[in-house]
């Protein structure tokens, strides 16, 4: 079983992270995972990209460290959101948490490079390790197995 609490790590740095996604209990294990179990301070939860996005080209230099979205939204798909971010922040890491992710939209996430590209649903040990890995930079551009 991996242990929910360890040293600092990297992670425990981390400004702000923001969730994009249209499921208000995703949002809220996501934001419980970030602050209790990797030592977030600041999470902000967006449930559709149109506000993610908004808020991102608004934000100036004030963006969040890392940016967890999900592909189908209301409003504006996920993917289109990733488009227009490394169009107008290209240096904003982004990974993309999705279940209903076809391998072909995995796949065209995939051109816009993800920080990583992973299916849901994870479970919470899975998640705060995920969570982690990412926070701390170590995951590449890749796909999660199909489920």
């Amino acid at each position: 079983m991996l242990p929910l609490r360890t040293m600092a790590s990297t992670c425990d740095l981390m400004k702000s992270v923001w969730i994009v996604d249209d499921d208000e209990d995703y949002r809220q294990l996501v934001t419980l995972a970030l602050q209790d179990h990797c030592g977030v301070p600041a999470v902000q939860a967006f449930h559709d990209g149109d506000s993610a996005l908004r808020q991102a080209l608004q934000a100036g230099s004030d963006l969040p460290s890392l940016v967890l979205l999900d592909l189908h939204m209301p409003r504006i798909s996920g993917l289109e959101v990733l488009r227009q971010l490394r169009t107008h922040r290209p240096e904003l890491p982004v990974a993309i948490l999705s279940n209903a992710a076809s391998d072909d939209e995995m796949h065209r996430c995939l051109a816009e490079k993800p920080l990583a590209l992973l299916r849901k649903p994870l479970g919470f040990h899975a998640l705060v390790a995920t969570l982690r890995s990412l926070l701390d930079g170590a995951a590449e551009p890749t796909t999660a197995p199909s489920a």
